[in-house]
């Protein structure tokens, strides 16, 4: 890669999605301001705007280019009114202490994206999705060709994998990156998604571990869950196949960062007394959820509902059950297309 396709990865991965992040920032409480917090909010975001382009500009008949245009005008066009508009929200924000157990879980996710470059595994998925990135970011087509067979899509048997944009989004980085989609998914999204887990579990052992004394455990919590996952990598058929050596699939985006997340978010709502930004970050990941998997189109509301219960009992407040069953409205709209379209 040159120094033009790493600055415009930075941009599209690292500035534009925590500029996003930053609209979040008004409703986070002090304490939860955090870079990583802001940013996977934002990068979510950011998965989530690029399933509702992807599925308006397919149904429209438009063009890859086209959809490239439209979406890069408009995340370029959000991060920029974000930072004029949050620009005294950037003084509150700030990092983890760190200390030496941090610096120990800076050196496992380190160590763990090494591996995952080492030990990759290609399988049918990776051939489906890179075949798919590459046959649309070269002819600027939308799913038109069955790539094994050099036929025209035209049987509805397709259209269950048209619902998840990250084929879309590997070829859209390829594009304006000037980078090869094996490249972006195996090397850049492969070792960024090790990363994005390993701020998520960080997060969740600072909720958990809230109390004075236990709050030096939160980087031990984050080591011990990215250290299993590690040494569980003993056979092609083990978790660890998706957490860390085919990060970058769909699925394993949904396993690995989503499920973690909303039960990051949920331990917040349970925390929170009067705060309604967590409910709209949840009906945002439901179209992040789409875009890594068809199959979160039941599995994320399960998700939703089986949390949402579980806050309202343990807090004896209903109405945070209520919010998380309208945060799924999204998800509504979504299985609609998916039974007009693609049953």
């Amino acid at each position: 890669m040159n120094i033009i396709s790493i600055l415009q990865l930075i941009i599209y991965l690292l500035l534009i999605p925590f500029s996003l992040g930053m609209y979040f920032s008004r409703g986070l409480s002090k304490e939860l301001k955090t870079v990583g917090r802001v940013y996977v909010f934002g990068f979510m975001t950011e998965l989530a705007v690029t399933e509702i382009f992807f599925l308006a500009f397919y149904f429209l008949e438009q063009s890859f280019t086209a959809f490239t245009i439209a979406l890069t005008s408009v995340l370029l066009l959000s991060a920029l009114i974000s930072i004029i508009i949050n620009r005294k929200q950037y003084k509150e924000i700030h990092f983890v202490k760190v200390d030496w157990s941090f610096a120990v879980l800076c050196a496992i996710t380190l160590f763990a994206i090494v591996m995952r470059n080492i030990q990759g595994i290609n399988d049918g998925d990776d051939a489906f999705v890179l075949g798919v990135a590459l046959t649309t970011a070269t002819n600027g087509h939308f799913y038109t060709i069955d790539y094994y067979t050099g036929t025209a899509m035209a049987s509805d048997n397709y259209l269950r994998h048209f619902m998840a944009a990250n084929p879309m989004f590997i070829a859209f980085l390829s594009k304006v990156g000037f980078v090869h989609p094996t490249i972006i998914a195996h090397r850049v999204l492969g070792s960024l998604y090790i990363l994005l887990r390993s701020v998520i579990m960080y997060d969740i052992g600072e909720l958990l571990l809230d109390k004075e004394e236990t709050k030096k455990f939160r980087s031990m919590f984050a080591s011990l869950v990215l250290f299993i996952s590690i040494w569980d990598f003993h056979s092609f058929e083990t978790d660890s196949t998706f957490f860390l050596t085919r990060t970058w699939q769909g699925k394993a985006m949904f396993c690995g960062l989503l499920i973690p997340l909303v039960i990051e978010l949920m331990l917040i709502i349970g925390k929170e007394e009067k705060n309604n930004v967590y409910f709209v970050i949840l009906s945002i990941l439901c179209a992040s959820a789409v875009f890594m998997t068809p199959v979160s189109l039941f599995m994320y509301p399960i998700l939703v509902v089986v949390m949402g219960l579980c806050v309202g009992i343990a807090s004896k407040k209903v109405g945070k059950t209520f919010k998380s069953l309208a945060a799924l409205v999204p998800m509504v709209l979504f299985l609609l297309v998916y039974w007009r379209f693609c049953r």
